[in-house]
């Protein structure tokens, strides 16, 4: 598995690659996600990709255009 960041927009990475939510509208990182799990806002979607741990720090920091951390709360059922 390679990193969805390192992919389809570049920037140094590596580290660990490790499945985790994004929301985001860039095209190439939703195209290349795991799993798309729906809209989110105005053109913007909620995906599970797979990321290596450098740039899961920088999508922590916002340092990642167009993508952002996606924190999604489910109630059990």
């Amino acid at each position: 598995m390679d990193c969805v960041i390192c992919r389809h927009i570049g920037g140094e990475g590596g580290g660990a690659v490790n499945l985790i939510g994004l929301e985001t509208d860039h095209e190439g990182v939703v195209s290349g996600a795991t799993r798309r799990l729906g809209p989110v806002g105005s053109g913007r979607a909620h995906v599970l990709a797979h990321v290596c741990s450098q740039h899961v720090v920088e999508i922590y920091r916002g340092r990642v255009p167009e993508v952002a951390m996606a924190w999604r709360t489910v109630t059990p059922a």
